[in-house]
């Protein structure tokens, strides 16, 4: 999965760029290891329309196991333990740290969360989650073939804890491609502590994970410099920016009908 950057053009508006993707590329190592579906005496004798095991519904595999992309060649399906039942937002090492119907994906901060799969966005976590989401192989960034969209988060991008992002994450605002069409959505992605005009350009980029949670990295003067700004809503003014203005990206970000900005 790729984002591309969020960019601003005019001189007098702010230049902010996304972070890099948080689910570019499937997740690390799984543990324990993938495992076969169980035998059947014939051919799909299993009932499952993909095989050896079908994600949506959780199909094939044995009871307590779960059906998930084939972390071993990044085609089809496999069956795969759960240790540990996480669900969206949720910190993993592993495929094996989340619950059927979800999976580990991980950003390119190397921190990882557990995304569920979905077929709408009803199956995704309100007011902000979409099911927009394509698992990619991190190579060509094409989507992997026969495995269902993901959700992004419901996180609360104005929080200035983690909120639903597992510790040392936060909410963060991307624009996800899905189908033909550019997404606002916003994601956990990894944290740092940066807060009201803390620098945060690194080798000579913006990153946006040294700003702390209800931060963001951005530039007002074409990528000389960055620094972190508090974000704030658009759609409210005056309610959190005390003696600044709110405001917005050069290209506006807007999401469940609320415009996103940073305090200046």
């Amino acid at each position: 999965m790729t984002r591309p950057l969020i960019i601003a053009a005019a001189s007098l508006s702010i230049f902010a760029c996304a972070p890099a993707a948080p689910m570019q590329a499937p997740a690390v190592d799984s543990s324990p290891q993938q495992q076969d579906a169980p035998s059947t005496p014939g051919p799909d004798a299993n009932g499952c329309t993909q095989q050896p095991c079908d994600i949506l519904p959780q199909c094939g595999c044995a009871a307590g196991s779960a059906c998930d992309f084939d972390l071993n060649d990044l085609i089809g399906t496999a069956c795969r333990a759960v240790t540990v039942m996480g669900h969206q937002d949720a910190k993993c090492n592993f495929l094996a740290d989340c619950d059927i119907d979800y999976t580990c994906v991980q950003d390119t901060g190397g921190l990882s969360s557990c995304h569920k799969y979905c077929t709408s966005n009803t199956d995704c976590a309100l007011p902000r989650g979409q099911c927009v989401i394509d698992l990619t192989n991190g190579v060509t960034n094409d989507p992997l073939p026969g495995i269902p969209t993901l959700c992004s988060s419901g996180c609360d991008p104005l929080s200035t804890t983690s909120g639903t992002c597992a510790t040392g994450m936060k909410c963060a605002l991307f624009y996800e491609p899905h189908q033909g069409v550019t997404y606002s959505i916003v994601d956990c992605a990894a944290a740092g502590t940066g807060t009201n005009g803390a620098n945060c350009k690194q080798n000579n980029m913006q990153n946006d994970a040294l700003c702390a949670p209800g931060f963001y990295c951005t530039t007002t003067d074409g990528g000389q410099n960055y620094a972190c700004r508090k974000m704030c809503d658009k759609t409210m003014p005056g309610t959190s920016c005390g003696n600044q203005t709110c405001r917005s990206f050069d290209t506006p970000f807007v999401l469940s009908s609320i415009e996103y900005g940073v305090c200046l």
